[in-house]
């Protein structure tokens, strides 16, 4: 599965050939004897079902695996992951017990090796927050400025306890406790100061200090002094000799869009860059004693003071970690669906809902309905129907092309602002009898329920195909060159791959800013089966070329999708009684709508409903 959260795509799972062998006793290549004509054979370790975390982050275009400092759940592949709270949830899915790993074994004696073992159970990884954010206020006091003179005034962020600084030319404030695991990855200094004349007025920010970290591996900016004001007028520089007076609401920010020597408002009302960046300070530890210093450098009967000072701050876990835990779910059986593999699952006002999928033995399609709340980790079934509209082939609720055409099964379904888009799959036709791996781009309305291909620049569809993986070849003779064994694969056909959206929130670089990107938004998808090998590769899809959809898609939004998130509209109020019976949003809505409507809830309604609230994300496999 793949899933989106602060803007990295995280892979969890699935069914993978392994990692090359490489080590003093084996090398990635097992050779036979080059005189004898023996086989040569591929080395491999950790195949089948897979439980490692990755993360990838598009700017930077890096993986990087990550290491959860708590027990993983056990491997699976054909699971749903989703994104809930910033967090990854995982359900579900299916291995073979240990035995024979053999995927195509279709025995269904419980214990018997090679059998699928379909799970039941969810789990969470908590990626740790990238961000937290802090405010240090100053008590309210009126610090005076000296003429000719320097004032400082002091804030303390400590570990154990609250400090003020005091002492002559020092002004008390408020301190404040901070996790001693956190780093800062923003600051803004606001500070409101009243002087007739700030163009002789300068501040300087001082970094936390004393230093009480190895030098070695903290940034030098501890006590390190940053100019925020440097003698500035506010004419933006049109006017000789003009003075500028008072700080009124003034907030240094590095992100802001008019520097505070750019600034044409007297009362430097608003968010400036400061004088010097206060990027200085990123990475480092908030810990220690900051000061502001004010310098009046002119001794002309003009005096300021400052009412008070506030220094905010985005921290991140400077050593970022991962958690895993399991949820405990109903423990009644009725209460909660049955194992499986292949679901598809949509996150929408705050629950996660779950369609379908697998489960046997024997092996059973399925067609049922629930919704899982998180805050009181709790399933709820919502509906258990068979398609009612004769496409009884198929569990999938998506409306088919046309008669001639296929319906397609193991397709990786993403959630965008045009529509949901469908990769890959199996299409299996009513006509021929033929099934054929999808290479095309799909795109499905949501509201008039039809398909339409997308013309994408990738090779043209239905012609490359597969070259055989080929695990052994012929063997090397004397004076032979060593054969070309794994070739690389064409961008063919497959299914069951995972996809997901990225760029339509923020885009998180390595310094943890949302950055803009060339090629984004896009859909990533990796991996799949094509009916010989498992692939790896990650593909990407720039949705630049979607703009052709989208005035289609704003009307849509502005006609069906206003009237569905109207409060007590009813729309909403069909939402509410068909899809979130049970939960405890619907206790204070069933008090108000006696006798609503008994319809049950569908895929189709929940999709709309993720669309209408923008709640893109991956869908999963229909």
């Amino acid at each position: 599965s793949l899933s989106v959260i602060y803007g990295h795509v995280y892979l969890f799972g699935g069914l993978t050939e392994g990692y090359d062998c490489n080590s003093a006793i084996t090398d990635s290549l097992r050779y036979g004897s080059p005189y004898a004509g023996l086989s040569v054979e591929q080395c491999r370790a950790l195949s089948d079902e897979s439980n490692e975390v990755w993360r990838y982050s598009p700017v930077p275009n890096m993986w990087e695996k990550v290491l959860p400092s708590t027990a993983s759940p056990p491997a699976r592949e054909q699971h749903f992951g989703v994104t809930l709270d910033d967090k990854l949830i995982v359900f579900g899915g299916m291995s073979y017990v240990q035995g024979s790993g053999d995927e195509d074994d279709d025995a269904v004696v419980d214990g018997t090796a090679g059998t699928p073992e379909y799970l039941d159970d969810m789990w969470e990884l908590d990626v740790g927050r990238l961000s937290y954010t802090h405010s240090i206020t100053s008590e309210e006091y009126d610090m005076v400025i000296p003429e000719g003179g320097q004032a400082f005034m002091t804030m303390d962020v400590n570990r154990t306890g609250l400090k003020a600084g005091d002492g002559e030319g020092l002004g008390s404030s408020q301190g404040s406790e901070i996790a001693d695991g956190l780093c800062i990855a923003d600051i803004d200094v606001s500070v409101e100061l009243r002087h007739p004349c700030t163009r002789q007025v300068q501040l300087v920010l001082y970094g936390p200090g004393p230093n009480d970290y190895d030098a070695n591996f903290e940034p030098p900016a501890h006590a390190y002094p940053t100019v925020l004001f440097n003698y500035h007028d506010g004419t933006g520089g049109r006017t000789a000799g003009g003075c500028g007076r008072n700080l009124e609401g003034t907030t240094f920010d590095d992100d802001a869009d008019v520097g505070v020597h750019e600034a044409k408002s007297p009362g430097f009302d608003g968010s400036f860059r400061p004088f010097e960046k206060l990027s200085t300070y990123h990475n480092l530890r908030p810990h220690g004693q900051w000061a502001l210093g004010v310098y009046d450098r002119d001794t002309d009967g003009l005096t300021g003071v400052v009412s008070n000072w506030t220094i905010h701050l985005t921290m991140r876990e400077c050593d970022q970690t991962y958690h895993w835990t399991e949820l405990a779910t109903s423990v009644a059986a009725a209460d909660r669906p049955s194992a499986r593999a292949r679901p598809a699952a949509v996150v929408v006002d705050g629950s996660i809902f779950m369609y379908g999928g697998m489960s046997g033995a024997p092996r059973t399609v399925l067609s049922d309905l629930w919704r899982f709340d998180r805050s009181e980790q709790t399933w709820t079934k919502l509906s258990d129907d068979i398609p009612s509209d004769g496409r009884v082939y198929s569990n999938s609720p998506l409306g088919r092309p046309s008669v001639t055409a296929f319906e397609s099964v193991g397709r990786s379904l993403v959630l965008t602002p045009w529509g949901l888009l469908s990769f890959g799959g199996v299409r299996g036709g009513l006509v021929d009898m033929v099934s054929r791996l999808e290479e095309r781009v799909w795109l499905y309305d949501l509201w008039s329920e039809e398909w339409s291909e997308v013309i994408t620049n990738d090779r043209t569809a239905n012609q490359a195909a597969p070259s055989p993986h080929r695990h052994r070849a012929e063997g090397l003779f004397r004076g032979m060159a060593q054969p070309d064994l794994f070739e690389a694969v064409p961008a063919v056909g497959r299914y069951l791959g995972a996809a997901a959206v990225v760029g339509e929130g923020s885009i998180v670089d390595a310094t943890g800013y949302g950055v803009p990107h060339a090629d984004l938004p896009a859909i990533f998808t990796f991996g799949g089966y094509d009916g010989v090998r498992v692939h790896d590769d990650l593909r990407a899809l720039s949705l630049h070329g979607m703009a052709a959809h989208g005035s289609k898609a704003e009307v849509q939004r502005h006609d069906v999708c206003n009237p569905l998130l109207l409060a007590n509209s009813t729309g909403d109020t069909n939402w509410q009684g068909r899809c979130m019976v049970g939960s405890v949003a619907d206790t204070a809505w069933a008090a108000e709508n006696a006798g609503g409507t008994t319809d049950a809830c569908t895929l189709s309604l929940v999709l709309q409903r993720a669309w209408c609230t923008q709640e893109y994300q991956s869908i999963g496999n229909l």
